[in-house]
């Protein structure tokens, strides 16, 4: 080891937690920065990237050589890994016995797919275009309807949602008279006759397929049961990501699980209000494990879940495939269509509007950037995060998809689609502290992961020149 080019422990430990503080309190700030902040959302997000950015490509070994560091740093870190996971686990547990207790599920998401989920077990589709489920779009897209030239009749806004939130509660399907709007049947109208198809579920159906089994054990609870669980999923695989990329260091493998647990709100959205996208995190992330374990069969299949849960972030994880054998890929394929086809058999009209077109019919709302522009400046924006994530795609692609290369990829394309979108909702966020972890923990091995084949250099626990777990 060059003597001269080494830096005591401690730095990197410094490093380590201002980097883990400066990360926790702009994710917390998003708390209070939430409807009507658009801008500032968005500058948030991209502090995130370009912090995570900075560490990956600027703190690398390159420029770092770390001697030994005490064991009772990892047993510092490993105290705060364990304190976050019970904490984490006893909030999810306190939520569950509460809503056991007789309280209603809060928030939207957890209800939609609570109710979907008692919809498939009584033999109807959630994804229907003729179902009114989405009970939030609902009232927003009837006022907006009633605004424009192509509405012909229908019940009031607030009636609307009175007797779509009933059907919701009994499925009672006498309800729907009059509930769908009626749109005049012109030249110029199609667009608002997909929009009034489009109130069902947002959600894929491999989601509704992870909630079902709890649902039918715990009821309304079972939505907690699950988050909890496949939240131990998403940590399980995200300590293997950062030991992979940490050259086997337990030290370094604590730092994303750290990273994934601490902002609170985040917790707070995936048990006490559930509005979270934990289930296809936790898939994506078991996939991307997978096939960094080489054991890309598998993972192509739990990537295919991953995606027909949510489209966003499943399609950002897509490109993985590009790295992956034939077999894999036929695996994905085969995977998706047995997931989409019954319902694209039951509805496919519903399935497509719901799932794919729901997100270019939806109207802006003042947690995003683009809410309030107009058409130009939306325009320049979105072109510019377009090519951005190309520029990024390409750059993972010239590295084989590599540990580092797909990493900046996915930084990249989350801040992008997500600044350059109709709404910023806090359960994206999710999909990013595991990723800020990962790069953190390349910027502090002493060594890039660049290998394209998934060779990580294991270094010794005594060498002078690795970090000891």
């Amino acid at each position: 080891m060059n003597k001269g080019s080494s830096r005591p422990w401690w730095m990197a430990l410094l490093l380590a937690v201002m980097g883990s503080a400066l990360a926790c309190w702009t994710l917390e700030s998003f708390r209070v920065l939430d409807w009507g902040h658009g801008v500032a959302r968005t500058a948030l997000l991209a502090l995130l990237i370009a912090a995570g950015l900075a560490v990956l490509h600027g703190a690398p070994g390159r420029a770092w050589t770390w001697t030994q560091q005490p064991r009772w740093v990892a047993g510092l870190l490993a105290i705060a890994t364990a304190y976050l996971c019970v904490s984490t686990v006893a909030q999810g547990m306190a939520s569950f016995q509460e809503i056991r207790r007789g309280r209603e599920i809060g928030f939207d998401q957890g209800r939609f797919c609570y109710r979907a989920a008692r919809m498939i077990g009584m033999g109807l589709n959630p994804y229907a275009h003729a179902v009114v489920l989405d009970t939030t779009e609902y009232p927003m897209a009837l006022q907006a309807l009633q605004r424009g030239p192509c509405y012909e009749s229908g019940p009031r806004a607030d009636l609307g949602r009175i007797l779509a939130e009933g059907f919701g509660r009994d499925f009672n399907a006498r309800r729907f008279d009059g509930l769908i709007p009626k749109i005049a049947n012109r030249t110029g109208c199609a667009t608002a006759r997909l929009r009034v198809e489009s109130f069902g579920l947002k959600y894929g159906p491999s989601l509704l397929a992870a909630y079902l089994p709890f649902v039918l054990v715990w009821d309304q609870a079972g939505i907690l049961a699950a988050n909890l669980l496949f939240l131990g999923v998403a940590c399980l695989f995200t300590w293997r990501l950062g030991w992979r990329a940490g050259h086997r260091s337990i030290l370094l493998a604590l730092v994303p699980l750290i990273a994934f647990l601490l902002p609170s709100h985040l917790r707070h959205n995936t048990f006490a209000n559930p509005a979270t996208d934990i289930i296809p995190t936790a898939l994506l992330v078991a996939a991307w494990a997978l096939i960094e374990d080489d054991r890309e069969v598998i993972g192509a299949v739990l990537l295919a879940l991953g995606f027909a849960a949510k489209l966003a972030p499943g399609l950002f994880y897509l490109p993985l495939l590009l790295r992956c054998r034939g077999r894999a890929q036929v695996v994905f394929a085969g995977t998706l269509a047995l997931i989409l086809g019954p319902f694209l058999v039951w509805d496919w009209r519903g399935l497509v509007t719901n799932l794919f077109l729901f997100n270019f019919l939806r109207d802006t709302d003042s947690t995003a950037l683009l809410h309030g522009l107009g058409w130009l400046a939306t325009k320049v924006i979105q072109g510019l995060c377009v090519l951005v994530s190309v520029a990024a795609l390409v750059y993972a692609h010239r590295r084989r998809y590599d540990f580092t290369g797909f990493l900046t990829f996915l930084l990249v394309v989350h801040g992008a689609a997500i600044a350059s979108g109709k709404t910023f909702h806090n359960n994206y966020l999710i999909w990013i502290p595991h990723l800020l972890g990962l790069a953190m923990v390349v910027g502090l091995a002493r060594d890039s992961t660049t290998s394209s084949q998934n060779q990580y250099p294991v270094h010794d626990h005594r060498s002078p020149n690795g970090l000891r777990g």
